[in-house]
């Protein structure tokens, strides 16, 4: 007889994190929640969803993902343009969400539109301006 092998899938630890970090929402009344991000001087978020599922106090979760990434991406790009000894002037991003329904009708975010335009100068040369953007798309 034959043997063949059979995948393993166990569950393995996750490597031991270099830095930790805890957030905390609760739910307030309907879909409102409140975050903490458990930073001294920060004030909590309130988030909701829009009518008519909740009352729209708030940004909803697709917007603060959408506000999550682009950070991300800036803040990559900033950093990358300055290891290059460009000075930074600014940075604007714009990320577009695709709203899209799952097979059961529920509504999922289907894809992310990313592009923004920065502002900075060379060290001891002329100033300009570059354009970039990229999409990053999910079928979940």
């Amino acid at each position: 007889m034959a043997s063949t092998k059979q995948p393993d899938h166990s569950v393995q630890p996750a490597p031991a994190a270099a830095e930790e970090l805890t957030v905390t929402l609760e739910l307030e009344e309907g879909y409102r929640q409140t975050i903490d991000f458990g930073l001294p001087g920060v004030a909590p978020l309130t988030v909701d969803e829009p009518a008519p599922l909740g009352s729209g106090t708030g940004p909803n979760p697709s917007r603060l993902l959408a506000g999550a990434v682009g950070s991300c991406l800036a803040a990559s790009l900033a950093f990358c343009m300055r290891k290059a000894r460009l000075d930074v002037r600014g940075v604007r991003t714009t990320v577009r969400v695709s709203l899209t329904r799952s097979e059961r009708g529920r509504l999922r975010v289907g894809g992310l539109t990313c592009g923004w335009s920065q502002w900075c100068r060379r060290t001891s040369t002329t100033g300009f301006r570059a354009a970039w953007s990229c999409s990053r798309s999910s079928a979940s």
